[in-house]
């Protein structure tokens, strides 16, 4: 605590206190709307200035493990200020076959498996039905603690095209000017390298703040599917702390609330194992 510079005691008062203070960790159940979704039986309320961090709105899917700060407006209702996806998000849009796909059990974007959920939502049934032709597929998931991905989300973006290809995933290795990242090479030769609010970095100050495990995002890039590289393209560095204060104004703590959802909630299963608290 040699770095302390502030600290204020705050009188606890009962959970869902109208205008307390607090902070919410658990599973995503349902309720979500571009507007809400259920932590356990409290309902979180989003809008454009909450503060994502690893993930964004449309990373909001049942079995989801996050955690929130905000404010009670009663006992049943969080305004979140800021979320925080607990799990390692990985992010694909790439051009794949009909044999990338396993229907009911896996689907291979870059060669990467990414498993069936019991959570998946698979709007154009590309895992439940497998792919009728050559498609450019998104798909969205989570990494375990084992580093075995699953899906939350697969859709159908078009026309195949290796010259628009995404990827998001925490870094598994570097050495400039090559990232690793689910086992693919990322040359950042000639590529725009941003920082988390988006302003352009060197290759230099990128590479000195770039750190194993910090997560990146990388879009309209070109896929070399013989050399498994991804090249081109904006890459983002989103690392893995806070890339701004969480919002709230000093001073005013009404109080300190905590409560953990999702230990023994049955969306979380099929792969998404229960966390240790």
């Amino acid at each position: 605590i040699d770095t302390l510079t502030d600290a204020r005691c705050a009188s606890q008062v009962p959970f869902g206190t109208p205008g307390a203070q607090g902070f919410l960790e658990g599973i995503v159940g349902l309720g979500i709307d571009g507007e809400s979704f259920l932590l356990g039986s409290v309902t979180v309320l989003y809008d454009d200035t909450t503060v994502f961090e690893f993930g964004g709105p449309d990373d909001l899917e049942p079995g989801v493990d996050l955690s929130t700060e905000g404010t009670f407006i009663d006992a049943t209702t969080f305004a979140a200020d800021a979320i925080e996806f607990v799990r390692p998000v990985v992010r694909f849009e790439a051009p794949m076959v009909p044999a990338d796909v396993t229907p009911g059990i896996a689907l291979r974007p870059l060669g990467i498996t990414v498993n069936h959920s019991a959570q998946v939502r698979d709007e154009d049934g590309i895992l439940a039905n497998g792919l009728g032709a050559p498609s450019q597929v998104e798909v969205r998931g989570w990494i375990d603690r084992t580093g075995v991905a699953f899906a939350t989300r697969v859709r159908e973006r078009g026309d195949p095209s290796a010259n628009d290809v995404d990827l998001r995933g925490p870094v598994d290795a570097f050495d400039r000017p090559t990232l690793v990242v689910q086992g693919l090479g990322i040359d950042t030769t000639g590529t725009i390298l941003l920082d988390a609010d988006g302003a352009i970095m060197s290759a230099d100050a990128f590479f000195a703040e770039l750190r194993r495990n910090h997560v990146i995002d990388l879009g309209a890039a070109q896929w070399d599917a013989a050399n498994r590289t991804l090249s081109g393209g904006t890459l983002t560095l989103l690392g893995y702390e806070h890339t701004q204060p969480v919002p709230g104004a000093p001073n005013s703590i009404v109080s300190g609330t905590v409560r953990s959802y999702g230990v023994a909630d049955p969306v979380f299963a099929h792969g998404f194992e229960l966390p240790a608290r």
